[in-house]
């Protein structure tokens, strides 16, 4: 019966309960019941509002509804002979994508009177060396936005502008978001994707910025993919360079959930890129890994 239900597209169950659509990049933004679940590929999904994802239908259900994973079963099951069949999901058209330039202006404008704010957070919170900051900064490609929040911005192989990761610079905030091409560009650090000899694909801005103060290297590319999917475009770009998958370290994920999440992408990728290696943090994440060698390094100094 697990088999079976596997088989049900995520979109079925969402379309069935009301969520609505709206394409992004390679993945899907389904909105409804005031939550945000945003879908990659076929089978794996992250709910923005709770912060959490899974891979697959029944993972989906279990989460939605609070149910075990039989109960999940037998759910999608008798959904799929009696609700879905009875009360079949009408197909709903996605919505036009926006203009990058409105996106922008909504949610990435900026505001220099916020910076100081922002850079304090960068380099105090996630001790990120305040020169290397600056450096983004006076070049434009990190800066706060009008709410407050730090803006890094994303480009495709060719240097054009293709969106931006926010991240809140409200230390007790988890808040994240990214508008506009998240597949086809991305935050990078050093040499451009399209001039380097080495990539390391890492999860987040920050991350970028932290591997590439813990290894700095005269032909590295950094990239971040703003979340854990790790696009085809860019394993495109990585196929004739030495490629490193530097993602998150899944033994020391929040959730057994999330780890599992983690190793699946790590799978995927290196199937899909077989030449990459991978290069984990010794802690969660890179940035971790860079603010425990800064206090080692303050009481060292002391």
């Amino acid at each position: 019966m697990a088999a079976d239900v596997r088989k049900i597209p995520l979109s079925e169950v969402l379309s069935s309960r009301g969520f609505v659509a709206r394409k992004e990049g390679n993945s899907t933004m389904w909105r409804g019941n005031a939550q945000a679940i945003n879908v990659t590929g076929d089978a794996l999904w992250f709910d923005h509002k709770a912060g959490k994802g899974g891979v697959g239908t029944i993972d989906l259900v279990m989460h939605l509804d609070g149910q075990s994973f039989r109960e999940a079963v037998h759910s999608l099951a008798g959904g799929r002979r009696g609700r879905f069949d009875a009360h079949p999901a009408v197909a709903t058209p996605l919505a036009e994508r926006r203009p990058l330039g409105e996106l922008m202006d909504e949610y990435a404008r900026r505001d220099d009177t916020r910076w100081p704010n922002a850079f304090a957070y960068l380099t105090k919170r996630r001790c990120l060396p305040a020169e290397v900051v600056d450096d983004l900064h006076k070049c434009g490609r990190v800066y706060a936005n009008d709410r407050g929040g730090v803006v890094f911005l994303h480009h495709d192989e060719l240097g054009q502008l293709g969106g931006a990761t926010i991240k809140s610079s409200n230390p007790y905030s988890h808040f994240a978001q990214c508008v506009g091409n998240k597949t086809g560009s991305w935050f990078h650090v050093g040499l451009p994707p399209a001039d380097c000899q080495t990539i390391a694909i890492t999860e987040s801005p920050i991350d970028a910025i932290s591997y590439h103060v813990l290894h700095p290297e005269k032909h590295l590319c950094v990239v971040s993919v703003a979340g854990q999917y790790i696009p085809d475009d860019l394993l495109r770009v990585c196929r004739n360079k030495k490629t490193l998958i530097a993602i998150d370290n899944p033994a020391l994920e929040r959730s057994e959930q999330a780890a599992d999440i983690t190793r699946g992408i790590i799978e995927t990728t290196l199937a899909k890129c077989p030449h990459a290696h991978l290069h984990t943090p010794a802690a969660k994440d890179w940035n971790d890994d860079l603010c425990q060698a800064s206090r080692k390094q303050h009481v060292k100094t002391l």
